[in-house]
């Protein structure tokens, strides 16, 4: 299997290879829907400590494990199913695509990282939807920081305001999909938003 060129790339950035992980260079694929394809979700990479049982990195063949684990995909799966959506209307990706030495939550250089994806991921997405009308759904906050140039409001003002975005590096609309349980769109403090949502993806 050929190597992907962003490991080649990132080889000029000293101050960053350190936080990837240069060893597991097979990456997940993207998850293609069997059905209507109405949105593109984005998660930020496949770094992972594992599941409750059986705890270490695993090295995923598709984007969340779809198809292998079901406890990293679980929370998008929620909010999929309360906006109508399933994996079948979905193309799934990550920003970043390769492994790091830590988790995104930890790891202080994902988004200068995600920088150096954005271009993949764009020729990626442009190739499988030329005319670019599918939007985009983020799955957590660095995302649609990393997306969009501008001051990213708080993710509350976000789904309370029932805000929207455009990302000039993808050329695409975007929204926020929080996978965290404060934004859970089965939750009557964000049934406005969901509403919002539904509306425009439908």
């Amino acid at each position: 299997m050929n190597q992907h060129p962003f490991f080649e790339e990132i080889i000029n950035y000293p101050d960053l290879v350190t936080f990837c992980n240069m060893e597991i260079t097979e990456l997940p694929q993207a998850y293609i829907g069997k059905g209507e394809i109405k949105a593109i979700l984005l998660g930020a990479d496949p770094t992972n400590n594992g599941i409750k049982t059986n705890k270490g990195q695993k090295q995923l063949k598709t984007v969340f494990g779809i198809d292998e684990y079901t406890e990293f995909f679980r929370p998008q799966l929620t909010n999929l199913n309360q906006v109508g959506l399933t994996v079948d209307n979905l193309y799934i990706q990550n920003v970043c695509r390769n492994y790091f030495v830590d988790e995104t939550s930890k790891n202080k250089n994902w988004n200068k990282i995600a920088q150096l994806w954005l271009k993949h991921l764009k020729e990626e997405l442009d190739a499988f939807d030329p005319e670019r009308k599918l939007p985009v759904l983020a799955t957590s906050e660095v995302i649609v920081k990393v997306l969009i140039e501008i001051p990213v409001s708080k993710a509350r003002e976000i789904y309370d305001k029932v805000m929207s975005f455009y990302s000039r590096a993808l050329d695409r609309k975007i929204y926020a999909f929080y996978r965290h349980p404060a934004y859970a769109l089965s939750s009557s403090k964000n049934k406005i938003y969901k509403n919002f949502l539904k509306d425009s993806l439908m």
